[in-house]
């Protein structure tokens, strides 16, 4: 009789669990077809550059214009190699095989690389709390408003926290056994989470070192050829990828430029920025749960783990401490380490309330209502966005200028728009914060010598960012005092630099 109350047990919390995860996927299909502006568009955009020229390179299609086909190509190997395109071929084959371009099926890929991970939190968070918190966790990584926008973004994130989350989970596997296979498997679910995105080693060290350092003295860590063979193996991957990055395409510099700047420590405006992106990402009421869940673990080494995790974060901050302080989905990685806080907090809750029968269905109704209302608020949220006019201009906008057109512009996105639906590669315009990084970074800036090397040999000046250009007064007046005006509207202006006043 016992057995089968547990078998019944397993058998409901598995159901929610399913019903989560469809819930949460049928949540992320919601506007699938929209265009891709609604979460951080520069980076999504780029890859949709790629996955296009990917895919014009492989395809056979002889309905494609020949001028097209180069143009994409051309588009893709300009943005050079930044971190490994796994996701980007994965979609150009895609594209291949449906037998032509549908953005929105990024948003299937990434948004069921979330769901997987979220099947990880639930194995990580029975582990180390228990089954009704681990619900809990999950549902919160689920359905959290600014995670379901995440997620569905074009960028390697969700890949990276996935394999980022099972790596936790069979690290404590390879604990309790201390076997090879899992010294293997971790290995390489640690190697792949790095490659996907390389800030991983942050947070694959924060794993191994916590857990590690909290059961086994230093000498005994160095001595374990297990964990020798899986620290090979999570570096790996990314090793390959350097080497075929530098000698094979021939560089890799851009990932590593503009990336540091230790200048920013001493600020107190940075903090504040951190501070802000991370609340961006999640309110301040889920990380205090999340943290005072990591102190509520019974286990000592579970409980390191996490904490070896927050300092991997901590870190990674420090080391890239621009863009930690500027671009808000760097922060993702906290929803691991909230989840499981969340989840370890219930588990308390009901471990110390098992008498009472009222407690879990309670908890289950109240699951119910959080989850119905992020998934109202989400849904409101994508609703309230159509971006098919966007795309309409943009679209206008390259056929005015016409496809073979030599511009400069000063445009959203880093001319991305203008780039990816209007057929046009421009010379990106700096704006006033991409100055101003630079000048941090020391390099220096000479409007006069920028000015006359972004427009040797250029058609038009396009300038979409009205505001923009009003705080540029230099370039504000260097433009309308030596340029005629070709187009000007309350969105745009164009200025002919073929003839000068």
């Amino acid at each position: 009789m016992k057995s089968m109350k547990i078998n019944k047990k397993k058998i409901l919390y598995l159901l929610i669990l399913f019903a989560l995860l469809l819930g949460g996927m049928v949540l992320r299909l919601y506007d699938l077809k929209d265009a891709p502006l609604d979460f951080h568009p520069t980076r999504q955009l780029w890859s949709a550059i790629k996955a296009r020229g990917m895919y014009y390179s492989i395809t056979t299609d002889a309905n494609i214009p020949q001028w097209q086909r180069t143009a994409a190509i051309n588009q893709w190997k300009t943005e050079g190699l930044v971190e490994p395109t796994l996701l980007e071929w994965l979609v150009a084959y895609t594209y291949k095989i449906m037998g032509g371009i549908n953005l929105w099926v990024s948003r299937i890929y990434t948004s069921l690389f979330w769901l997987i991970a979220a099947l990880g939190i639930y194995l990580l968070s029975c582990e180390i709390a228990g089954e009704e918190g681990a619900l809990a966790g999950v549902a919160l990584f689920l359905f959290y408003p600014y995670g379901v926008i995440a997620s569905r973004s074009f960028q390697p994130e969700t890949l990276f926290i996935a394999a980022l989350v099972f790596c936790g989970w069979s690290v404590l596997q390879w604990e309790k056994q201390r076997s090879l296979k899992w010294a293997i498997i971790s290995g390489l679910l640690g190697g792949l989470a790095i490659l996907f995105k390389a800030v991983a080693v942050f947070f694959v060290a924060g794993i191994w070192l916590g857990l590690l350092l909290s059961k086994m003295k230093p000498r005994d860590i160095l001595r374990n050829a297990q964990l020798w063979l899986a620290a090979f193996l999570s570096v790996i991957p990314y090793a390959i990828f350097m080497y075929y990055a530098f000698n094979v395409v021939g560089g890799y510099s851009e990932e590593f430029s503009l990336r540091f700047f230790p200048s920013l420590w001493l600020q107190i405006g940075f903090y504040l920025r951190w501070i802000g992106t991370l609340r961006q990402t999640i309110s301040l009421e889920w990380l205090v749960i999340g943290l005072i869940g990591v102190l509520m673990i019974r286990e000592n080494h579970h409980r390191w783990m996490l904490i070896g995790l927050w300092i991997g974060y901590i870190l990674f901050g420090f080391t890239l401490s621009y863009h930690i302080s500027t671009h808000d989905y760097y922060n993702l990685p906290v929803f691991i380490m909230v989840a499981i806080g969340l989840a370890v907090v219930i588990q308390h809750f009901v471990n110390i309330s098992e008498k009472k029968k009222w407690v879990k269905p309670l908890l289950l109704t109240i699951l119910f209502f959080a989850v119905s209302v992020y998934a109202v608020e989400t849904r409101s949220d994508l609703k309230r966005t159509n971006y098919s006019s966007e795309v309409v201009f943009w679209e206008d906008l390259g056929q005015t200028l016409g496809h073979d057109a030599r511009v400069v512009a000063l445009s959203e996105d880093y001319g991305y728009r203008l780039e990816y639906w209007g057929w046009i590669t421009p010379n990106n315009w700096m704006t006033t914060s991409d100055i101003n990084v630079r000048k941090e970074a020391g390099q220096g800036y000479d409007f006069a010598q920028t000015f006359t090397s972004e427009i040797k040999n250029r058609d038009y000046f396009v300038v979409t960012m009205m505001d923009e250009l009003a705080i540029q007064a230099d370039l504000k007046n260097q433009l309308y005092t030596h340029y005629p005006v070709v187009s000007q509207s309350s969105r745009d202006v164009i200025f002919d630099l073929r003839n000068p006043k």
